[in-house]
């Protein structure tokens, strides 16, 4: 579902206003991106179902919460980014460094009860942090002189 709804604003946001951002020159190619996503949602998927098969009941709650606070969190970048343009305010980068606490906060509940399921999600830890490093960048490029 955080894919779909991600990618529904990534789409409508990205046309002729994103092409003609400054961007640095090791930005990876949109073909590249939707491949490493693709890889971290399945990890993440497989991450969540490692941890929850094995946590107690009681601790279920908490987790389903942070992935979906996570889920949320995530597509919650694409929508300021790609298709409300916040990048000039910083919004889409200050989001960012939320999802980035929200992926190591998973990390660490599911180390607890799963180091399998914690360490799946170092990819993901790995990418929000480039991505986030990113937007800073595409930020810092495009502001107002």
């Amino acid at each position: 579902m955080t894919a779909l709804i991600g990618g529904y604003y990534t789409n409508k946001g990205l046309g002729d206003w994103y092409q003609k951002l400054k961007k640095p020159s090791w930005t990876p190619p949109g073909n590249f991106i939707g491949l490493v996503w693709t890889i971290i949602y399945t990890l993440t998927s497989i991450s969540a179902i490692f941890v929850l098969r094995k946590a107690k009941r009681e601790e279920k709650p908490k987790l389903a919460f942070l992935y979906l606070l996570n889920a949320f969190l995530n597509a919650f970048w694409s929508y300021l980014f790609f298709y409300r343009h916040k990048i000039r305010s910083a919004s889409a980068f200050l989001e960012a460094n939320a999802l980035n606490l929200s992926v190591l906060s998973i990390i660490k509940t599911d180390w607890k009860i799963s180091p399998v399921a914690s360490l799946l999600l170092i990819p993901y830890a790995l990418w929000v942090s480039f991505a986030t490093f990113l937007t800073y960048k595409i930020e810092e490029l495009n502001r107002k002189r």
